[in-house]
């Protein structure tokens, strides 16, 4: 009886196998039908490499026509396995030095996974999600995480993660030109652009600008003096990389 054999039965995301046969004489077979399992099929005694490229498990068959007439099946002889890229999002917290980093790829129900995190100075850490506080602010860190199931399918993705400053916002100020705490002021200190919006408490858009460092005088956009009053600020950090954008919202007290 005819036996399939297979370059490889196994692939991580996809599996590239070249099939033939043993056990019988290529010279008496008149004609040949493989079917792989994916879609496609040969009509070669010596097919072409045939491409697995979706996870799953495929039956390989194959009828040959010669001196004896053949058919041979083998089930779930190829399995091409899930592999999960080491995609990850990292947010902020409240605090900005410390960062929510959680894996995002696909995974396979039926596999066990691990990560590994290894984090710049800071060293290795574990798990799907975890939570790093980093010692220094305006720093960039590399981050890498490794997947790895227990098919032995393993992936990598390092990433560039900029820790801002913790930006301090003041809630008070007093516009009276007394030139003692005349401006509301926030600042990146260079390390990324913001943008600020400011609201009457019903809800009415008096002020918005835009920079590194953003000087407010109580004054709408439009130049007219705001009265004393409690007013509400809606903060962003503005960069082309959306993991790294971060908010902040929160009440202004404005006494003259």
């Amino acid at each position: 009886m005819p036996v399939i054999v297979a370059s490889d039965t196994f692939g991580c995301g996809e599996a590239r196998v070249k099939f033939s046969l043993d056990n019988v004489d290529a010279g008496t077979i008149t004609s040949i039908s493989w079917d792989f399992g994916n879609g496609t099929t040969s009509n070669q005694v010596d097919p072409d490499t045939v491409v697995y490229n979706a996870p799953g498990y495929y039956d390989v068959g194959v009828v040959i026509n010669g001196d004896e007439a053949h058919a041979v099946t083998e089930e779930s002889f190829i399995h091409v396995q899930l592999l999960s890229p080491a995609d990850f999002i990292y947010k902020d917290t409240v605090t900005y030095d410390t960062y929510i980093l959680e894996h995002t790829g696909p995974t396979d129900p039926s596999a066990t996974y691990e990560y590994s995190w290894e984090i710049g100075d800071i060293g290795t850490r574990t798990g799907k999600r975890i939570q790093v506080k980093f010692p220094a602010p305006d720093t960039v860190y590399q981050v890498k995480l490794t997947v790895s199931d227990n098919f032995g399918c393993t992936d990598s993705k390092e990433v560039s993660i900029y820790v801002f400053s913790v930006l301090e916002v003041q809630n008070v100020f007093t516009p009276n030109g007394d030139n003692v705490n005349d401006f509301f002021e926030v600042s990146s200190h260079g390390s990324v652009p913001l943008a600020i919006r400011i609201f009457t408490r019903t809800g009415t858009l008096v002020y918005q600008g835009e920079g590194y460092t953003i000087t407010w005088d109580g004054r709408t956009s439009w130049g007219l003096e705001l009265s004393q009053g409690i007013y509400y600020f809606v903060l962003d950090a503005l960069t082309d990389d959306p993991n790294q954008r971060f908010h902040k919202a929160g009440f202004i007290y404005l006494y003259r």
